[in-house]
């Protein structure tokens, strides 16, 4: 039984010798600084109720058994999510969860939160696994480790690709077009991002760092495509679809997104714009999002100027 084992594993490794061998690089960054926090008060408990992430404001003291019946309400919530293997009437209950659990936010409030000075720190690496057909097709994979402030994990969810020419398709935790429109990012500030408050843009299929992302799914797709100043982006996760589209003049990059999500805190429709004038970056960002249908929308403006030293 041994010699059996032992052919098996021989064969297995003369067999992986066939396989073609990929071009790795490795990146990253490591970055430590000082963060203070200030104080925050402590925010009551409320009896407000959420329909489709819209707030409706109830008057009321909470007491122990409203918050227990919300927290019901939120596992009676899952448990339905859990139960439906249709993707229409899961969209539903997970829209329904989100308000439970805006609900069962809303019965506990928040504790005051005291001010402190802290060490900040994170280190970042990426893989990125590439090789090239005889026909110029290049098929590659991208993973992810990333540690912040002394925490540990393992790689996030991969996401596979293959390009050809401007065209790049990929699966698996992929980038998101929403979350990647050019001048998404461009209102944060400071070593952190400070919570990214300037980011105005919202999306289920944000690419994850640490877990699954999109790949979750198990449907999510994206296209990528480029061509001079013009670049394309649309993704889908078997749910949402969201994509946006860009163009370059003279140092100005002018980009419109939009998104048929029917969560509540996902953007349904945004545009950026930004350049430079001088050593000054300008920049607005502006995004709609989902509320709801019948009620309305939410709309978020970002206006940025930096000097660059």
């Amino acid at each position: 039984m041994a010699g059996n084992r032992f052919l098996f594993a021989t064969t297995a490794l003369v067999a992986t010798a066939s396989v073609v061998a990929a071009d790795v690089t490795f990146s990253g960054y490591g970055r430590f600084g000082v963060k203070h926090t200030g104080s925050v008060a402590a925010v009551a408990g409320t009896l407000d109720t959420y329909a489709a992430g819209v707030k409706t404001a109830v008057s009321g003291t909470v007491g122990a058994s409203d918050i227990t019946a919300a927290e019901d309400a939120v596992q009676a919530s899952k448990a339905a999510l859990a139960a439906d293997t249709v993707a229409a009437a899961a969209k539903v209950e997970a829209d329904a969860l989100a308000d439970r659990e805006l609900e069962l936010a809303a019965r506990k409030g928040t504790a005051a939160v005291a001010s402190d000075t802290l060490i900040t720190s994170r280190l970042l690496l990426d893989i990125n696994a590439t090789t090239e057909t005889d026909s110029g097709l290049t098929y590659g994979a991208f993973v992810r480790v990333r540690q912040d402030d002394g925490d540990t994990n393992a790689f996030n969810a991969a996401r596979f690709y293959v390009k050809s020419g401007g065209l790049e398709v990929a699966v698996g935790n992929i980038w998101g077009a929403m979350d990647s429109m050019p001048g998404a990012y461009g209102q944060s500030i400071g070593l952190t991002g400070l919570g990214f408050a300037g980011l105005v843009t919202g999306s289920e299929m944000s690419f994850s760092s640490k877990g699954a992302g999109a790949a979750g799914s198990k449907e999510a797709v994206e296209a990528i495509y480029s061509m001079g100043d013009f670049s394309a982006h649309v993704s889908a996760d078997g749910t949402d679809t969201e994509g946006f589209v860009s163009y370059t003049a003279s140092g100005w990059t002018i980009a419109l997104a939009t998104s048929d999500s029917d969560v509540a805190t996902s953007t349904e429709t945004a545009a950026t714009v930004s350049g430079k004038i001088g050593d000054v970056t300008v920049g607005a960002a502006w995004a709609e999002a989902v509320t709801t249908h019948h009620s309305g929308h939410s709309q978020r403006l970002c206006l940025l100027v930096r000097l660059q030293l």
